[in-house]
């Protein structure tokens, strides 16, 4: 199953953290700051590829 990992920013709390998962994309939207709610949009929300080894 392949895993999902995205970098969120959040402006309104100024937080950031690392979100993975094994969802598909389009049941798990990351829409909302984990922390206060507020609404990410897309150019506070980054893709993480990691390489594997």
């Amino acid at each position: 199953m392949e895993e999902f990992a995205y970098r969120l920013y959040c402006q309104s709390c100024k937080s950031e953290c690392e979100v993975y998962h094994h969802m598909d994309s389009h049941q798990y939207e990351l829409d909302y700051c984990p922390f206060c709610g507020a609404e990410i949009d897309e150019d506070t929300r980054e893709e993480i590829h990691e390489e594997e080894e």
